[in-house]
Order: structure tokens, then sequence, then C-alpha cells
């Protein structure tokens, strides 16, 4: 042996100094990377159970703990810690047993080889990685907390917005990574050529609907029934639809013009009017025929979803996206609109309009397409902007390509002529020119001839703060939050975003923070464009995998998986069917049922009116107004003269003062004491009052008063 030979005793000291920088290696791997991991993967559940366990989460999220909150706190996270640690062991030692299974049938050199490399420490470390980019989305559990914390809800908007991106994202990721294992590939794919499973889609689309317009009826009728709808707007429609009963289409006494039509022109009111003929009032019909037409909307959502994606799975998808999408229930809850209408109307044209089969012009696009125009006058322009969206396809590429060019133009056409012709003659005091007011800061002389061409001069000539003011946070907020519960996925078909242009240019100029809020109907102006153009972007999405270095497959199935996790956790924040969502009907949240003393005042308010005169005068408070709107003469108080009038006063007040702030209350004061009007009853804050002109033919009493 030579010198420089190695001896037996100097391999063995090599040998053991290795092992000792592998094992240190480990360790350092362990505490700093895969176990670090494990570590807060394992504590994170067990601290959010506890604070969920506590009541409520504000006191967690403030920070108002005690020591003894602290500990307690940290005994779940480390009771956590076991339990994961635990269920990572038996995968460990699982899928161990199934290494050791399969090469069983290997010689016994590469046996024991394969046995001695599994039940080394980094045998487990890369058992743990692997596990780790499922069980991550576990460090999102916190973020529950945030979307239900009514206080962060109000306050901190910005944060809730980003908790709700934060866990669509994390959980698209993981159904991304889930259906691209080869297991769950195969199991899919054998669901998917199953006929049950389509059946079922489509069954389980029909019962969510169902639930959740039924909820949304016995919501909108329990409303009513406490008083909470109000002349504007359930009123003032209600009275239109008496009116157009009797031969007057579109009349309305509860404005001074006398007629809906100095406000907007919405002719497909006319249509309802065979709802004054049912047993139920106007206004409650009118609040559960606006639910059922929403609720119609599911339907073509369903078959754009299973056409654009290939399946009836997305169908249920879009679906449920719709029925837990807050606007939604919003448009559903305050009041009635006929904007509100709109909705299932566009998306049914939505889906309709881009079908490359047919004429260019069937009866299977123009019936929507009719009702649309017949809906309101602003919503010939989101039309017109669906036909420039479909020719910009270009005429003569190909047969398919060319059709919906072709029809793009004759919808831009004939929505062009609609609008022109109901701006300049049929309506021309409609729409802009009726409702200056919510364009007093671009508009701050907006008292006399402000029209739309004013509106677009004040914006041509004044860029800059026109940026400035649709840029608030407010607005943008705004924005981004009707796009969250779809994960932004609308923002992939940017073709398709092009009707939506309107009610972005409506939101971004306009002053009354009712226009930029979730909770009110001018939404419905937006997201009916946005849920059409959602499955496209996932198909755009998914057209362009290959840039983007994902497998189409699981991309698909993230992305919808990612939109419904933001779905739900934006409507546990936000919408009306979560116990801790800060849902507002208008301006108003939901009543959890009706008092004894709303009971009471309703049941007096509607014995009053039945002995006043069908043929007299009566002016009547906003609450009142909806239970009051079936009679020729109504009016809404207060006003400062009744135009419609010849005195220019009514023959009844009925007015509960309760609604009335203080200067209204004092001025409601003022009148009676000047004599003009005589009490004739009061309850529950309600107070009846009749003129005593002497020279004025009121129409009695048509029989006593209640108590």
């Amino acid at each position: 042996m030579s010198e420089n030979e190695p001896t037996p005793e100097g391999d063995a000291s090599t040998e053991r100094a290795a092992g000792v920088l592998r094992v240190a290696r480990a360790l350092i791997d362990a505490a700093a990377g895969w176990g670090l991991w494990l570590a807060l993967i394992g504590l994170i559940p067990g601290l959010t159970a506890w604070a969920w366990r506590r009541e409520g989460a504000a006191s967690v999220l403030d920070n108002a703990l005690t020591a003894g909150d602290r500990r307690a706190a940290l005994a779940w996270g480390a009771a956590s810690l076991v339990v994961i640690t635990g269920l990572y062991a038996l995968s460990f030692a699982r899928a161990r047993r199934s290494s050791s299974s399969s090469s069983s049938s290997s010689s016994s050199s590469s046996s024991s080889s394969s046995s001695s490399s599994s039940s080394s420490p980094l045998g487990f470390a890369a058992h743990a990685r692997a596990l780790h980019r499922f069980t991550w989305v576990l460090l999102l559990l916190p973020l529950t907390l945030i979307i239900s914390s009514k206080g962060h809800i109000t306050k901190r908007p910005w944060l809730v917005l980003s908790s709700v991106m934060a866990l669509g994202v994390g959980l698209g990721v993981l159904a991304y990574r889930a259906r691209a294992l080869p297991a769950v590939a195969r199991a899919l794919e054998g669901v998917k050529r199953s006929s049950a499973a389509r059946q079922l889609c489509g069954l389980l689309a029909l019962v969510s609907v169902g639930l959740a317009g039924l909820g949304m009826i016995q919501m909108g009728l329990r409303r009513h029934a406490a008083m909470m709808s109000n002349t504007y707007d359930l009123g003032i429609f209600a009275n239109i639809v008496w009116n157009s009963s009797q031969g007057r289409p579109l009349a309305c006494s509860f404005l001074d013009s006398g007629t809906h039509m100095s406000e907007h022109f919405d002719p497909i009111m006319v249509l309802l009017a065979p709802l004054s003929w049912l047993p139920t009032s106007i206004s409650e019909s009118l609040i559960v025929l606006q639910i059922v037409c929403l609720c119609l909307g599911a339907w073509p959502l369903y078959k754009l979803g299973a056409r654009t994606l290939g399946h009836a799975v997305y169908g249920l998808w879009l679906v449920l996206l719709y029925v837990l999408y807050p606007p939604l229930q919003a448009n559903a809850l305050w009041d009635f609109h006929s904007l509100s209408l709109a909705i299932p109307l566009l998306v049914w044209f939505g889906y309709v309009a881009v079908e490359p089969r047919g004429s260019a012009l069937g009866l299977r696009v123009l019936a929507p397409l009719v009702l649309l125009l017949l809906t309101r006058e602003e919503l010939a322009l989101v039309v017109a902007l669906y036909g420039v969206a479909l020719a910009r396809g270009g005429l003569g590429v190909d047969e398919a390509r060319s059709l919906l060019a072709r029809r793009g133009l004759l919808i831009l056409a004939i929505a062009a002529l609609y609008f022109v012709s109901v701006y300049l003659v049929i309506a021309p005091g409609a729409g802009i020119s009726a409702h200056a007011g919510r364009y007093a800061n671009l508009l701050p002389d907006a008292g006399e001839g402000v029209g739309l061409s004013s509106l677009l001069a004040a914006v041509v000539a004044n860029p800059a703060y026109v940026v400035s003011f649709a840029l608030t946070s407010d607005k943008v907020a705004y924005t981004i939050a009707l796009l969250l519960p779809l994960l932004l996925l609308p923002l992939a078909a940017p073709r398709w975003l092009l009707p939506a242009a309107l009610g972005l240019a409506f939101t971004a100029l306009a002053t009354s923070d009712p226009v930029s809020d979730l909770y009110f109907h001018y939404t419905s102006l937006l997201f009916p464009v946005l849920f059409v153009a959602a499955p496209r972007g996932v198909a755009r999405a998914q057209a362009v995998h290959g840039a983007l270095g994902l497998a189409p497959g699981p991309l698909r199935a993230g992305l919808c998986c990612g939109a419904l996790a933001a779905s739900l956790a934006f409507t546990t924040a936000f919408g009306v069917f979560s116990p801790v969502g800060q849902f507002r009907a208008g301006f108003k949240p939901i009543p959890a049922e009706v008092e004894r003393s709303t009971q009471v005042r309703r049941a007096w308010v509607q014995e009053v009116l039945a002995v006043l005169p069908h043929d007299a005068s009566l002016a009547v408070s906003g609450y009142i107004g909806p239970l009051a709107a079936a009679r020729p003469r109504v009016h809404h108080y207060p006003r400062e003269r009744y135009s419609s009038e010849t005195s220019g006063e009514v023959d009844y007040l009925l007015v509960w003062t309760g609604e009335l702030r203080k200067q209204g209350r004092a001025r409601f004061r003022a009148l009676e004491a000047s004599g003009s009007y005589t009490r004739l009853a009061a309850r529950s804050g309600v107070v009846l009052l009749r003129h005593v002109d002497a020279g004025r033919e009121i129409a009695p009493l048509l029989g006593p008063l209640p108590p």
C-alpha cells in the first residue's frame, strides 16, 4: 500500500463527514424550506378555526386579544400542526408501501436501492414538497375572516376585494394542478362522456335558480310588507302599469309631467298592463315578475356556457356565478325598475346574436332585439355596440363570419335609427336631459339645455378633468368589484366588452353616488355584458394556452373553479344569502322580519285607502306610494305645487311622519297649522288630512275611517 493510497480508517472518516453534511443540509432544508412550509400549513388551520370559534372575527382582526386568548390560539395551532404532520406522515408511508409493491418484481439489488432511498430523510422531504403543491392553499384560510368581517367589508373594501381575488386565484391554481393529475384527468374524461352527467348539470342548474328565485321572492315581498319599498321607484312603475291598463299608456300621476316619457321611454311597461287584472296588488306583482324575469336570464347563460366551453357542466358553472352575483340580487330586490328587465334580455341577445347559423336577422335575434329596444331608450346604444362588435369580424372572410358581420351591420342600423327617433321625435326630453343632476360636477350649469350633445361637449372640452373624475377610488373599486366574482375573465375577451362601454361611461361621468354602487339597478347596463363575455374569456385563454405554457384542459378547469371560488367569497362578503354579508337593496338591508308595529301601520294605511274616494286627488309620502299606486290622481308628497291639479293642491294628504326628516316634519306641522287642511285621523305616525277650502268640491269618504 503506497502512502498516498487512502486507508480504510480515512474512508470511514470521510463517509462520516459526508453523512454529517447530508444531515446538516437536510436539517437546514427542513428549517428554511419544506419544514417551514409544513409548519405554516399545519398552524394556519388551527389558528383560523380558533378565530372562527370566537363570537365573530372582529376582535381577532382588531387584535383585541388577551394573554389567555393568545395561548388558546397557539394551542389550537399546535394541535392542527400535529394533525397535519401526521397526515403528511401517513401519506408518505402509503407512498412508500406503494413504491415497494411496484418494485417487488424488480431485481433484489434495485429493490434494496429503492428501499434505501425511500427511507432516507430526503425521501420524506421530496414527498412533503409534492404535497405542498396542493396543501399551500390552507394558508389562505385567514382570508375567510376578512371577507366575513362586517367592519372590514364597510371600512376597508380594498382589503376585502384583494382577499376575494387571492382566494379565487389560489383555488384556481389548486384546481389546475389537480386536473393535471393523470388519475383525475381519466376520471373526469369518463364523467364528461356520460349523458347522465349532462342531465344532472341541467337539473342542478334548474334547482339552483329555483331556490334562489324563491328565496328572493320571499325577501322582496317581506321588504314590501315592511313598508321599505318607495314611490321612487316601485310606486311610479305600479302607477304606470295601472294607467296603461286604463288606456293611458305610460301615464304617471306621481310625476309632474303626468307621463313617464318625460323621464324615460320604456314602452315595455305597457305590455305589463295585464298585471292590474290579477287579484294581488300591482306592486306585489311587479316585485315577483322582476325576480322571475331575472331568473329566466339563467337559461341563455346555461346554453352559452355549455356551447362555448363544450360541456353542460360549464353551463351549470355560469348559472351558479349568476345566482350568486350580488348586483343581480340587488336588481331583484331594489323596488322595481324597467332597466332591470334588460338583464335577461341582454344575456339572451348576447347568446343568440353570435350564433353563426340561420338568417342574418331571423326571429331568434329579432325577438330579444325588439324587447330590448322597448325596455328603455339607452339600451338602443348597447344593442348598437353589440352590432359593432359583430361587424368587426369583417365581411367576406368566411361564411360564418360574413353572416355575423352582416347581422351586426343590420343590428347597428336598426338600433341607431330607433335611438335617433326616440331622442329627436318620440321622447326628446327623456334620458340625459331629464337627469342632468347626475352630472352636476361635469356640468355645473346643468339647469338649462342639457342633453347628450352638451355632455359630449363637456367631455371633449376638458378630458383631463374627465379622466381624474372617472378614476376616483370609489369608481375604480366599483368596476373591479363587478369583475372580481368572474375572476376578471371577461377582460380576456375584449371584443365582447364593447357593449359595456355605455354603462362604463355612464358610471365614469356621473356624480350621483348610487350610479357607482353595487346595490342599485344601474349595474344592469354592465354585468350582463360581463357574463356573456366570461365564457368567451375562458375559451380565449384556452386558445392561447401554448403561449402561456399551460395545458388547455387543466387551464379551463382552473379558471372556472377559480371564478367559482371568487364568486363564493364575494357573495359571502356582499351577497343577500350570506349571514355575514353587507347586502343592501338600494339604501337599506332586507329586514329579517316585519315588526308588529309596521304590520299595524300598514294595515291601517290600507284601510284608510279603501275608504278614500277613488277619483279624489291624494298626495302620499314615499313609503305609502306603492300601496296607493292604483289611483288616477295620486301624487308624491312633498311638492310645492301639484301641477296636474287645477288649484295646485290636493283633496287629501296621507303622510307617514316617521319617514320625514327634521325639516320635513317641521314643514308638515306648519302645513297642518296653516288651516288649509284638517286632520281626519292618525295612527302609528301616519296622518290623514283633508283640504278645508269651502269652495272646493271634495268627494266624501266611502265609509267610516278605521280607529
